[in-house]
């Protein structure tokens, strides 16, 4: 699709490296946000706006201007996970009893794998049989459900920085 518009070259470049640049300069953005304040609120902010951003631009979404939404909500969607993604990993340390961090660790970085691969699949496969406002809606109830659960996560330790 992309290759064969104007400036096709282009905006494949900025899809492609957007999230990459985004991630250089807001991770560090992200870490300190997370080490400064309340890790389950982050999370559950980015996760709530992330699903609005989805669901406002599945109903606003203009054919003739479809690239530079999908290129806004990639921009805006890893802005959105420098954050999240500093506080996910840094809250595990509260959630989880220590003699089993070890193994959450593990299950989670299988898990994140399985994601990673299966993820775009099945956005494709969602978006060509159902459409670009369907994918939307599924990532926005995705965000959404997510954002609900970890308000419901119990914090059951304290992370203390000692100096």
């Amino acid at each position: 699709m992309l290759s064969n518009m104007n400036n096709g070259g282009i905006l494949l470049a900025l899809y492609q490296s957007s999230e990459i640049l985004i991630s250089v300069f807001f991770n560090f953005l992200g870490g300190a946000l997370s080490d400064q304040n309340n890790r389950k609120e982050i999370i559950w902010h980015c996760d709530i706006i992330s699903g609005l951003i989805c669901i406002v631009l599945a109903f606003f979404i203009h054919q003739d201007l479809l690239i530079y939404d999908i290129l806004f909500i990639n921009i805006s969607l890893s802005i959105l996970s420098s954050c999240r993604n500093s506080a996910y990993k840094a809250i595990f340390r509260e959630i989880v009893y220590l003699d089993h961090i070890s193994k959450i660790n593990s299950f989670l970085e299988i898990a994140k794998e399985v994601v990673q691969i299966a993820g775009p699949l099945g956005a494709v496969v969602v978006s060509n049989f159902l459409g670009t406002k369907i994918s939307l809606i599924v990532d926005e109830i995705t965000f959404i459900v997510s954002g609900l659960l970890i308000r419901k996560l119990t914090i059951i330790t304290f992370s203390l920085v000692n100096y």
